[in-house]
């Protein structure tokens, strides 16, 4: 997942640490954004 985020445009700017609930444990979730401003489809 994170290397077709990365593909996309996004980038990586970090991780919350045990935020979400996945079946029975806490995980880690990654933190990745693009600005949309920059996208060659903004406004179309």
């Amino acid at each position: 997942m994170n290397a077709a985020l990365h593909q996309l445009g996004y980038a990586y700017r970090g991780r919350l640490v045990n935020n979400v609930f996945i079946y029975d444990k806490i995980e880690n979730m990654n933190v990745w954004v693009k600005d949309l401003a920059k996208s060659p489809n903004f406004g179309q």
